[in-house]
């Protein structure tokens, strides 16, 4: 098992495609497969489950991500410190990158793997970026944040910054709502979102610092009359869902697919747009590295 195969790995994790993958790491699709094959075979376990439509992870898969991402992660770090060791006067240049907690809980350490692995001399610091006042977050090179659409003002934010900064609108995100089938909203191709002021909303803890900065900045800007509550046990969220009417937020962030699918899968439950929408945008210092920012920004789009 090396290295490289973890990171083809995790790769074709994250695409769900062996094709897209080998096109992303520039390889063959034949040897990105016959590298995967191997893997699996030394772990006497299959990984993924190929079909037409792509591969998707095995329960053992999943599990196998997780370990990848920290062996990643921890050889990147020892690369780092044996570098400081070989070359006592090395000085590398800091990069403080911030996110917003969505990207982060997701990202935040195949990103930094990544980031070290291209940039070998530079350190990169990973922080959790506040939606409110960002503005006053000016220690970071770059930003990157997911703000309402409603409340997306790029010459306000570019005034706020100055002359030294660029903000760009990279994309935006619809965002839906998982009811109970037999709710009259069900019925709507598109919800108007003012008309849920007064829904009861929820969602599930285990999710919470995925998505509670964007909820509670989505919700606060149509000032809902119900406050949404956190519910901590899968079972109870769903109770909450298909029998007492409640409703939750789902945005499909990673590879357009909605968090909640697999746990509202035979229920009596669907998923439904509305006119609302989040925007993803990005903030950096016009003397930044424009090659590391690119870099980035393509890391994003791969995962997006």
């Amino acid at each position: 098992m090396t290295f490289e195969q973890l990171y083809y790995f995790c790769e074709v994790y994250h695409q769900k495609s062996v094709s897209l993958s080998s096109y992303n790491l520039n390889i063959s699709r034949q040897s990105l497969s016959a590298s995967i094959k191997r893997l699996e075979e030394e772990l006497n376990t299959s990984l993924f489950t190929r079909s037409i439509n792509g591969v998707s992870p095995t329960p053992a898969g999943k599990q196998f991500y997780k370990y990848a991402q920290n062996a990643l992660l921890e050889a990147t770090k020892i690369k780092q410190e044996l570098l400081k060791l070989n070359e006592p006067t090395y000085n590398p240049t800091i990069h403080k990158i911030a996110v917003c907690d969505y990207i982060m809980a997701t990202y935040g350490k195949i990103f930094y793997t990544l980031l070290s692995k291209k940039f070998p001399e530079q350190r990169f610091l990973l922080n959790t970026l506040a939606i409110k006042e960002l503005s006053l977050q000016k220690e970071n090179d770059i930003m990157f944040t997911i703000i309402n659409s409603q409340n997306l003002k790029l010459s306000t934010l570019k005034s706020e910054f100055g002359d030294d900064w660029e903000v760009k609108f990279l994309r935006s995100y619809d965002i839906h709502v998982w009811l109970n089938s037999s709710s009259p909203f069900a019925n709507e191709k598109v919800i108007s979102f003012d008309s849920l002021k007064d829904i009861n909303f929820c969602t599930l803890k285990s999710h919470i610092n995925e998505t509670k900065t964007t909820l509670d900045s989505f919700l606060g800007y149509y000032k809902m009359n119900v406050a949404p509550i956190s519910i901590q046990l899968e079972e109870i969220f769903v109770d909450y869902v298909e029998k007492f009417n409640y409703m939750t937020i789902d945005i499909p962030f990673k590879n357009n697919e909605f968090a909640y699918t697999e746990i509202f899968k035979d229920k009596n439950c669907v998923v439904r747009p509305t006119d609302a929408s989040v925007s993803l945008i990005a903030i950096y210092k016009k003397d930044i590295n424009q090659y590391l920012y690119q870099y980035f920004y393509n890391l994003l789009l791969h995962i997006q």
